[in-house]
């Protein structure tokens, strides 16, 4: 009797976003656990790994237990409104996690180039609070648009079990550049800089 190739395929998959989802959701809890028990690394640079971790943490256990189930029903089976609720959210999530690479970037920027100076005029706010509300209320501005239209953005098919994004719709595009495109390039541009600073 030969394999079902559909079954292998299923099989290799769900142990893929199984393995994926562990290591998404442990590994991130270690962090945000990490940092609140032990006081040795309880600085500003790692609260923002920390605000990171607590992002990825959460796209974990939306986005990859989802397509888990997704994989073992062959399909979407959550209905329209959840199907817009995952989009937007995954989208957001994806957006704020971005963008902390960003932040944590600018700030390895800034202490190697002030170096002790800026460690000093260092706090909280100025280094946590509001780099990370900046971070947020960027990715709310750009996803209140997808919310408020989602129909231009998503593609849902009850009957074909089908719900993704429309990749050809401006509003789509538009979202891609802020949370793949710009913080790519900014990062480039970043790291190459502490690169130089380093040498």
């Amino acid at each position: 009797m030969e394999p079902n190739p559909y079954l292998l395929r299923t099989i290799i998959f769900c142990t893929i976003y199984i393995i994926v989802l562990c290591l998404t959701i442990f590994g991130n809890l270690f962090v945000i656990l990490a940092f609140c028990f032990d006081r040795r690394i309880r600085n500003h640079s790692n609260a923002l790994l920390v605000s990171l971790s607590f992002t990825d943490l959460l796209l974990g256990l939306l986005v990859f237990s989802t397509l888990l189930v997704n994989e073992l029903f062959s399909g979407w089976i959550f209905g329209e409104d959840y199907c817009k609720f995952y989009l937007t959210s995954s989208m957001f999530l994806n957006i704020i996690s971005s963008n902390h690479l960003v932040i944590i970037a600018i700030d390895r920027y800034q202490i190697v180039y002030e170096g002790v100076s800026y460690l000093q005029r260092r706090n909280v706010f100025n280094s946590f609070l509001i780099p990370v509300a900046i971070v947020w209320l960027i990715a709310t501005w750009v996803i209140t648009p997808l919310a408020v239209y989602p129909d231009e953005v998503y593609i849902y098919n009850s009957e074909g079990k089908l719900c993704r994004p429309n990749y050809l719709a401006i509003l789509h595009f538009y979202v891609s550049l802020v949370f793949i495109v710009f913080p790519v390039l900014i990062l480039i541009l970043l790291y190459k800089a502490i690169h130089s600073g380093i040498k």
